[in-house]
């Protein structure tokens, strides 16, 4: 996920360019990137039910799990590391500007 962030920010710096469009570019591309994986493992627990148990007996809140609620926390771990990507690779830019 980092290098997709970095490398969308980067394809947009030449063109009308500020701090707040960078972390936007970065989110965007977090949070469909974390989408799409999350859809995919989603119709993947669902053809795979053994796959599913195992994740639940292998995790200690296993008993509360579904293969929507994994979709759900992928989705929202993507979007926190995405934001913090993007954040820090703006404050990267930021100071190899000045």
């Amino acid at each position: 996920m980092g290098a997709g962030v970095f490398y969308s920010i980067k394809s947009i710096k030449n063109s009308d360019f500020n701090y707040f469009k960078g972390i936007a570019t970065g989110m965007f591309t977090a949070v469909s990137s974390s989408l799409a994986f999350a859809i995919f493992i989603f119709f993947y627990l669902l053809s795979n039910p053994e796959f599913l148990q195992e994740i639940k007996n292998v995790e200690p809140y296993g008993n509360y799990l579904n293969a929507f609620l994994i979709s759900f926390i992928i989705i929202m771990e993507g979007t926190g590391s995405g934001f913090f990507l993007s954040f820090g690779i703006m404050q990267w830019y930021k100071k190899r500007s000045s």
